[in-house]
């Protein structure tokens, strides 16, 4: 049997996502569908959160044990029209660092402190709206027995 290191770590990712949905900073989260243009889809409520698959880093720790970086983008996505202040995405952004802050280890899956990060917004148009969007990115450090 295969040990999954990555899907519990993602499983936390989305719950503490969920979490801000519920308190109103995001409007909705899914899985980011790479075979849609997520800029063309119909979202339920903005701000969306659509965390893509991991990538990941691996370096020895010890002689039977592997650290490994795995790394989460996260396209976080806001209609142009909601758009109210200059800093409302940099308020969105310190929303979510804030959020990962307080639980640095993702309930225990990863270990150590993770590492959110954010690039700069960036503004894409369809025929129907205008998104501004970022990439925030969550690292998670976690330990891979050899032999497991």
């Amino acid at each position: 049997m295969t040990v999954k290191l990555a899907s519990p770590i993602k499983t936390q990712i989305v719950k503490n996502l969920n979490d801000l949905v519920e308190s109103g900073e995001l409007g909705f989260v899914d899985e980011l569908d790479l075979s849609k243009d997520p800029f063309d889809q119909r979202y339920p409520k903005y701000p969306v959160a659509l965390i893509g698959m991991s990538s990941f880093e691996s370096e020895e720790e010890e002689n039977q044990t592997n650290q490994r970086t795995y790394i989460f983008p996260i396209l976080i996505l806001q209609k142009g029209e909601n758009i109210e202040s200059p800093v409302d995405m940099e308020d969105l952004r310190d929303a979510l660092v804030n959020k990962f802050d307080s639980d640095f280890t993702l309930a225990g899956t990863a270990i150590g402190a993770i590492r959110p990060a954010a690039s700069t917004a960036y503004t894409a148009s369809t025929p129907d709206k205008k998104i501004i969007y970022f990439i925030f990115t969550i690292k998670a450090k976690t330990l891979y027995e050899l032999g497991t």
